[in-house]
């Protein structure tokens, strides 16, 4: 940014501005904005603003760009053609007009007068519906953003360490209730055996408390 603001002249590095000739401007011109000027009403009180560029290479010609509701709207609109029409030697309201305002495309400047007004609408538009854009809900977004890219770094670390098999090994005596797994497959064999106990002897406990579907139904 440093790079780009160093390449370009702005209102506030140059000398300031001459007095005008003609009232009609002494009166209605900005004070420091270049190429602005108050439409309507007293000095001092709120009106609209114009904004009117030099044409490079044509004495005395200017390009008409529009009446803007604010001074910085009517500025910001003729550093976008200043842009266009000058490129590197153009002298900026803004210094971060370079790299803040959309470019007015090439064809559009070889479209004529029209061609630049009509570009230099689309860019103040878009750039004043950018600056008003909420940044909030933006962050919270990111934010979110990194504290789930975190987690998915985190959790799948702590559940291998969790559930590592080394942490977690168990012996025969606890695994098969005090016998060793010979044994304890060799009862369970035997148990399968047995009759199974009378209907109604022994009832799910939980869930099943209170249905009519006995454990041993199988």
């Amino acid at each position: 940014m440093e790079v780009e603001e160093a390449a370009y002249r702005t209102v506030w590095s140059e000398p300031p501005k001459r007095p005008a000739g003609r009232t009609k401007f002494r009166e209605t011109r900005h004070p420091v904005y270049r190429g602005v000027r108050r439409r309507g009403g007293r000095p001092g009180a709120a009106g609209r603003w114009v904004c009117e560029v030099r044409v490079p290479g044509a004495r005395g010609s200017r390009l008409w760009l529009g009446t803007f509701a604010t001074a910085e709207a009517a500025a910001r609109a003729h550093d976008a053609a200043a842009l266009a029409l000058r490129g590197r030697a153009a002298c900026l309201n803004f210094a971060d007009s370079a790299w803040r305002m959309p470019p007015v495309p090439a064809s559009a400047a070889l479209a004529g007068a029209r061609g630049v007004r009509d570009a230099v609408a689309v860019a103040v538009e878009a750039f004043q519906r950018q600056s008003a854009a909420p940044s909030s809900p933006a962050e919270t977004f990111a934010d979110d953003g990194d504290e789930e890219e975190d987690n998915k770094d985190v959790l799948p670390v702590a559940a291998a360490e969790v559930f590592d098999a080394g942490a977690f090994e168990l012996d025969d005596g606890f695994r098969f209730g005090g016998m060793d797994a010979g044994s304890y497959y060799a009862s369970l064999a035997q148990g399968l055996l047995v009759e199974p106990p009378a209907a109604g002897a022994w009832w799910e406990d939980g869930e099943l408390a209170g249905s009519d579907m006995p454990l041993w139904s199988y």
